[in-house]
């Protein structure tokens, strides 16, 4: 059975930098030689993957929101209108770690999907 992603990245995290599409793979900040994926083409590929039509428009072409979550910008490649989307790239304005509603984000969106898969 298929299975969705969601990522939330920080903007400003240059630990693991979420990228803005322009590269494949970005470089951490500190010069360790490490090389992350970018975020974008990670989401573009899962969507692909899973049978939406995808672009190279950063961010992702279609919005998605996650209701109550305002503190976060959501995009997919995957049209929302189909149902909720099997990828979704969420950014914010912060730096790399963890903040207090991160669960409460992926735990609605994953509901979400369960909810419209089982109506």
């Amino acid at each position: 059975s298929d299975i969705p992603v969601i990522g939330i990245y920080g903007d400003r995290d240059c630990s693991v930098p979420p990228g803005d599409g322009s590269d494949v793979y970005n470089e951490v900040c500190d010069d360790d030689g490490y090389l992350y994926v970018d975020a974008f083409h990670q989401h573009r590929l899962w969507a692909s993957d899973h049978g939406c039509s995808v672009g190279m428009t950063h961010p992702a072409q279609y919005e998605y929101n996650i209701p109550g979550r305002n503190e976060i910008r959501c995009a997919s490649h995957c049209n929302p209108d189909d149902g909720v989307p099997f990828s979704v790239d969420c950014r914010n304005d912060a730096e790399h770690g963890k903040e207090p509603w991160h669960l409460d984000a992926v735990l609605k969106f994953f509901e979400d999907h369960y909810n419209s898969r089982t109506n």
